[in-house]
């Protein structure tokens, strides 16, 4: 289907030498961070006493490790916009991309595992029932481990669950410049294709071997990912879809209904997610990954052509696109967060786990989004820019863009 006068591709709208701030994309950010927050109000306790009808719709919340898939293709997606947007070349060396990005993911992530120490430390070191527990109690060995950024490939979840991601994401970024190579050398499309195979096929390798079968190396959902090599490609292929002069890809952005690519991937999805489980078969969850991978590529195709749609408008939403400002902070904090507020604010009501479910998720989510907002302006902000003073609203921008797991 072809677009129409008003919803013109945003490419041609976009020149080559100016800046661009695509709104929707932080939206997206902020949409992928908050359902993790409520995935785990969700795991806190297992949820008991509700409402049967309010029980079942409770289960929307168990699925966080997709946010992951989502954030994943973002950061695919936004690290090529200029690359796809320019000549097609890495801007600067490899090197100084990498100290980008190191500048950018890392001084938040070592601030989170101190936070998340002290914490510890003071008034959340002991087990208490909930999901918390898995990330205590810490030992020495455990500190080492995240500072290697290791606790992907070792399955270590002690400090702070959620920080397995970005040591998956950190390895990533060492392999873009030789992906953005092979797109300018064997074409996107291809390049895509190869790299989604075979990142899967080394996955599989490890799931299989008998690193995996001696818990040498954690091939679990929460463990080593290799396989997010392939949806990270995957958010580069969207990026140089909307936003490159290639003419193949030009008329597959401008004629393909991505709205329905997107519902077909969900729906893919949900097949694949149920079909097995009824027929008694244990398929591991990372391959279901790759249908949200596909969904997140074709609706970031599908809003970037399409800003007057539904979705581009609902990620384009004021309050979400500002939370998507500071989403790398809410990820990396809402953990030890939500148990503190757990402990102190809610548990102590002794009511039922649905009840303490409903306060988590009423009372203790503006409460954690405006303290994971604290961590940005103290631990994430000022890494984000040393051209010039900006603006808070400036350098939020620059986070939204600036993309972290």
């Amino acid at each position: 289907m072809s677009t129409s006068p008003t919803e013109t591709p945003v490419s041609p709208l976009s020149p080559k030498h100016t800046k661009i701030h695509l709104g929707y994309l932080d939206g997206l950010r902020a949409f992928a961070a908050i359902y993790v927050l409520l995935h785990h109000m969700y795991l806190q306790s297992p949820l008991a006493g509700g409402p049967s009808v309010a029980m079942k719709l409770t289960k929307i919340f168990n699925f966080g490790h997709l946010s992951v898939d989502l954030f994943i293709v973002l950061s695919g997606f936004c690290l090529m916009l200029p690359v796809a947007r320019g000549d097609g070349f890495l801007r600067g060396t490899a090197l100084a991309f990498y100290k980008k990005r190191a500048r950018r993911i890392l001084p938040p992530y070592f601030a989170t595992i101190a936070v998340s120490l002290l914490f510890i430390a003071l008034w959340i070191g002991e087990t208490s029932g909930s999901h918390w527990d898995i990330a205590i109690p810490v030992v020495a060995k455990d500190i080492w481990i995240h500072v290697f950024l290791l606790q992907d490939i070792l399955g270590n979840a002690k400090i702070n669950p959620v920080l397995w991601s970005v040591s998956v994401e950190w390895r990533i970024y060492f392999l873009f410049p030789l992906l953005v190579f092979a797109f300018r050398r064997f074409g996107p499309v291809l390049t895509t294709a190869v790299t989604v195979v075979a990142s899967y096929l080394f996955w599989l390798a490890m799931y299989l071997s008998p690193l995996a079968s001696r818990q040498i190396v954690d091939t679990t959902w929460q463990g080593c990912s290799p396989y997010y090599l392939g949806l990270f490609a995957m958010g580069m292929l969207a990026a140089h879809i909307v936003f490159s002069g290639d003419a193949r890809l030009n008329e597959w952005r401008d004629r393909m209904n991505w709205g329905a690519v997107t519902a077909v991937a969900l729906a893919l999805f949900v097949v694949m997610m149920a079909l097995p489980a009824k027929l008694g078969i244990d398929l591991p969850r990372q391959f279901m990954s790759f249908f949200i991978g596909l969904a997140c590529m074709a609706l970031l195709i599908w809003i970037s052509v399409r800003p007057h749609a539904w979705a581009a408008r609902l990620f384009s939403w004021r309050p979400l696109v500002f939370m998507g400002t500071f989403a790398y902070s809410i990820y990396l904090m809402h953990a030890p967060l939500m148990q503190l507020f757990w402990k102190f604010a809610v548990h102590p009501l002794h009511q039922n786990t649905f009840r303490e479910f409903l306060i988590m998720l009423i009372v203790g989510t503006p409460v954690i989004l405006g303290a994971c907002y604290l961590f940005f302006l103290a631990f994430e902000r000022p890494f984000l820019n040393t051209r010039r003073k900006e603006t808070i609203a400036e350098t939020e921008r620059d986070a939204a863009l600036s993309p972290a797991p």
